[in-house]
């Protein structure tokens, strides 16, 4: 049985056939159980920006970013950043939940090219994808 939950958007889901949708708390009934997400410590933030970069750069860039990361993590500038991001999930249901939003939802630029990091990563790609044919 597919029952619509918003008739103006025709959102569908499937229910069992002796279950009734409460169309205004079928789809978010869980959502207050579920764990919030959390903050990372600052020092684990860096480490895994570390991780994930290490593979993208030279080792010679590495140690030059690095370098401005463990200086990062020391400063007033990353205390503070963290302290907003712990104010905002002490007051919100989600710290991520609307720089997401305004990533994906309000820009009005092509999402594939202007928010996915893939295409943001390394200039020589430019060159080879204008050169192969489709």
């Amino acid at each position: 049985k597919r029952v619509a939950l918003n008739s103006s958007y025709r959102f569908y889901c499937a229910t069992p056939k002796d279950e009734s949708v409460d169309e205004d708390t079928n789809t978010w009934r869980y959502q207050d159980s579920l764990p919030v997400l959390p903050v990372p410590e600052i020092k684990e933030t860096c480490d895994r920006y570390r991780q994930f970069l290490e593979p993208l750069v030279t080792p010679e860039q590495f140690e030059a970013v690095n370098a401005n990361i463990t200086k990062f993590e020391g400063t007033s500038l990353a205390a503070d950043l963290q302290n907003q991001l712990l104010e905002l999930q002490a007051t919100e249901s989600s710290w991520l939940e609307q720089f997401w939003d305004n990533m994906y939802l309000e820009i009005r630029d092509p999402l594939p090219i202007n928010v996915n990091p893939f295409f943001s990563l390394n200039s020589s790609w430019k060159g080879k994808l204008e050169n192969e044919s489709a």
